[in-house]
């Protein structure tokens, strides 16, 4: 597994020693620790999420009653409105895109600087196509209560320094462990966070010559982490704190 680690930049109380040492054991101890924390935390919500999603997608009888019913040969018909009543949602945010606005606020504010911010962020965004970001995550959380899409830095080109911002979807919220501490409703104050992504076994030792793919878990972790590394494919987590 490889992880990928943010600079650090507030303080925290939890596990001091380990969140100022420097020593890639240390870091990877504390991660451990902290993506167990978030799968206990977050675990009943995965299981609504899941549970809303395979509702939506018309799996609407109980697997006691279908197997019954099955087995005597009864048909177990769906009558689907779900899509219908999470449409109803999208379809007014797609007529009424909320937008990001920059204003001048305070002393030394430039009313053609932020005149050129926003044709930035404009520009970000159609380059991005983050309106699939957008629509995606907003029609996760819809369906299942949450959706996610992220920012990233890449290269302009092959042959640049320079880089750019891209907005980038998340297909799927539950790669996203996140900070149960936070309290604020945007998650501004979190400190730490996991995404997490499988991609096959050839890509991951393309990107990472020489590295040894391993099961991310320890004494204190279970067997819901034995699939992170397969015949095929290998997961990969970025984790980003601040310190």
């Amino acid at each position: 597994m490889a992880v990928q680690a943010q600079t650090e930049r507030f303080p925290v109380d939890e596990n001091l020693e380990l969140v100022k040492s420097e020593k890639d054991e240390d870091i990877l101890i504390l991660a451990r620790k902290r993506f167990n924390r978030a799968l206990s935390s977050e675990g009943p919500n995965r299981k609504a999420f899941i549970d809303d999603m395979m509702f939506k997608n018309g799996e609407q009888w109980p697997a006691d009653i279908r197997a019954n019913r099955t087995l005597e040969r009864r048909p177990c018909l769906t009558v689907n409105k779900m899509k219908t009543f999470v449409h109803q949602v999208t379809n007014q945010y797609r007529q009424n895109r909320p937008a990001i606005k920059v204003s001048p606020v305070g002393d030394g504010s430039d009313k053609q600087v932020a005149i050129m911010m926003q044709g930035l962020i404009k520009q970000i965004e159609r380059q991005s196509n983050a309106d699939v970001a957008y629509d995606t995550g907003l029609d996760s959380a819809a369906s299942g209560g949450w959706g996610d899409w992220r920012i990233l830095s890449e290269y302009e080109n092959d042959k640049s320094f320079d880089q750019v911002l891209r907005i980038c979807r998340l297909r799927n919220p539950l790669r996203v462990y996140f900070d149960p501490d936070s309290q604020e409703p945007d998650g501004s104050d979190a400190k730490w966070a996991f995404i997490s992504d499988l991609i096959p076994r050839a890509e991951f030792e393309s990107k990472w010559p020489g590295a040894n793919a391993v099961e991310w878990q320890d004494g204190t972790l279970g067997d819901e982490f034995r699939d992170w590394s397969t015949q095929t494919h290998v997961r990969i987590a970025e984790y980003y704190y601040f310190n």
